[in-house]
């Protein structure tokens, strides 16, 4: 939570006038160590505004990957989901249900907008939809989603190696 710097400056003067660390935490509803890195704030800097995030990038610096899509904008995968309507025997798909293209990566979002909107009306009722446990296979909401329109959904270990 956010604390505004008048509200830090009250609490830190409050303590300051000799109450002890439980008082001012009790009556301020922040805890104690709040209060003791507000204090450190303030002796440091002599302000009560937070410091800036020091951001450090452990994978990809957002900038050089900007620079470089826009330097290689070819770089950047497009992927096309669908429903493949086929068979157990092996004999292959005939047609792909309700494709969608997306850039980027799938989340559950994007997932849950496929799934309603196009998906779900393309099919017959009573249809078993299995899904493997993609973290973006939101459980609940495909469950709610396939009852709503009459569909049955199951969920498996990885369907595809």
């Amino acid at each position: 939570m956010s604390y505004d710097k008048k509200y830090r400056k009250r609490t830190i003067e409050y303590r300051q006038e000799g109450h002890t660390l439980t008082e001012t935490s009790s009556v301020f509803k922040v805890s104690i160590s709040m209060i003791l890195d507000w204090r450190k704030l303030y002796e440091e800097t002599g302000e009560y505004e937070k410091r800036p995030l020091n951001h450090s990038f452990k994978k990809i610096d957002p900038v050089k990957l900007e620079s470089y899509i826009a330097a290689h904008p070819d770089a950047v995968n497009r992927y096309t989901v669908g429903l493949a309507d086929g068979n157990t025997s092996g004999q292959g798909f005939k047609c792909i249900t309700s494709p969608l293209q997306y850039d980027g990566t799938m989340d559950g979002a994007l997932f849950e907008m496929w799934f309603e909107q196009l998906l779900l009306p393309a099919l017959p009722q009573n249809t078993v939809i299995v899904m493997d446990n993609a973290s973006f296979h939101r459980k609940k909401q495909a469950y709610c989603h396939c009852r709503k329109n009459g569909a049955y959904s199951a969920f498996s270990a990885a369907i595809f190696s």
